[in-house]
């Protein structure tokens, strides 16, 4: 690849690192660009070949592609709105700013003119920060040109000019925080990949993700995400049961859902055993991780093979249900302790009790259920009735009554 001549403009220091902005030849960043996607199963945004964003919806690329090729002004050959705005580059490559030099000897200074000569061979790829969409879509729309032969086209789109914001620098923790920023405060990051990048920034001991999560008052939802990436990687009940970040086209519980629906236990946890010998993240998901499997030994057929199919357990709606039942149990226990809430032969037993005692006629009104066959899915089931957040309590309040009476009744 060619060597390729930047203006920059010195405008910002920011996070420690000196902004600059330019412009830059379509053609140009096509051959030199790489987004860091986040790999979807990958605990560390660092590894090879992950990063901290998502692949954009090809919905959006085609649109950016086919607003690029409908043009709309007369001293126009090609639809520029879309680079209305600038794109945000990074160089992981800190010491190739030392390379840039001033247009005017001695003007360094923010404002000034600086010429960078970079070159493909000898320094990394430029990693998207922000504007991946756009540059997507236009490099759809180059393609396309070339492929349909109109050589005219794609010179006009090859050579149209993108403005840009570059920094140069190797902490992909700063350049992921950075993308935080901008997209937090500007338009929506999808919810999952903002309280993975607060989760990951957090747990790599980074101070500015660390601080957003405090300041933002995030550490319930982090501490939360910590527990749900755990059942990810390890649960014996959600570990294939779960869809991480990125993963597309699941029926999978979405691991921000399972974050949010494990903050109400994990808030609790805290309030009771505060932080003496064991986090609170580790005690959270201990207690999830032997509540459930527990749940799974009671009624082994709601989560074996194909059977597991019939039943809607491990969706979001049950298993909020089932997580704001263990609350109860957890408070409870506190007040009359009938157990250690880390024992799954002890969850095991007391849901068996409990949800063989439950009794509702089911959505088609056609028998009386209980046990597993409440959460059969369709209208033989019953917990599609509990679909809002008023109807899940008053169904956990139920079954609290049932579970309080079966405690007295023990007891005498």
């Amino acid at each position: 690849m060619k060597e390729i001549k930047l203006n920059l403009i010195k405008v910002n220091k920011c996070l420690g690192i000196n902004f600059y902005s330019g412009s830059i030849r379509l053609a140009d960043l096509f051959e030199s660009y790489k987004v860091p996607i986040y790999k979807a199963g990958t605990s560390d945004i660092t590894a090879e070949d992950s990063g901290y964003q998502r692949i954009p919806k090809q919905k959006r690329v085609d649109d950016v592609k086919n607003r690029i090729l409908t043009v709309v002004r007369d001293d126009e050959k090609v639809n520029t709105e879309p680079f209305v705005d600038n794109v945000n580059l990074n160089l992981r490559t800190p010491l190739a700013e030392k390379l840039i030099n001033p247009l005017v000897k001695g003007s360094e200074d923010f404002g000034d003119v600086f010429v960078y000569n970079y070159n493909p061979n000898e320094v990394d790829r430029f990693f998207i920060v922000d504007g991946q969409t756009r540059i997507r879509g236009a490099q759809a729309a180059y393609r396309d040109s070339l492929e349909n032969n109109n050589l005219e086209l794609a010179s006009w789109l090859g050579d149209t000019r993108l403005q840009f914001t570059l920094t140069f620098c190797d902490d992909i923790f700063k350049e992921a925080y950075v993308f935080y920023l901008i997209n937090q405060y500007a338009k929506a990051i999808p919810p999952e990949g903002a309280i993975r990048l607060l989760h990951e920034g957090k747990e790599k001991g980074n101070v500015d993700f660390a601080n957003e999560v405090t300041i933002g008052n995030k550490v319930d939802m982090v501490e939360s995400m910590k527990v749900a990436q755990w059942l990810y990687d390890y649960s014996e009940v959600w570990s294939t049961n779960i869809a991480d970040f990125n993963d597309s086209g699941s029926s999978k519980i979405n691991i921000q859902a399972l974050t949010r629906i494990i903050m109400p236990i994990h808030k609790i946890i805290k309030k009771i055993d505060g932080r003496e010998s064991i986090s609170p993240e580790d005690t959270t998901r201990t207690v999830v991780e032997a509540f459930w499997c527990g749940v799974k030994e009671a009624y082994p057929e709601m989560f074996s093979g194909d059977s597991k199919n019939n039943y809607n357990i491990l969706k979001a709606a049950s298993a909020e249900v089932m997580m704001m039942v263990l609350v109860e149990m957890y408070q409870l226990n506190q007040t009359r302790t009938f157990g250690v809430m880390t024992d799954k032969e002890l969850f095991k037993k007391k849901i068996k009790a409990l949800f063989d005692t439950v009794e509702e006629r089911n959505l088609g009104d056609s028998a009386k259920v209980k046990g597993s066959s409440i959460f059969i899915i369709g209208k033989e089931g019953v917990i599609g009735k509990y679909g809002n957040a008023s109807s899940k309590k008053q169904f956990v309040g139920k079954v609290r009554t049932i579970f309080l009476d079966q405690m007295y009744s023990s007891i005498s």
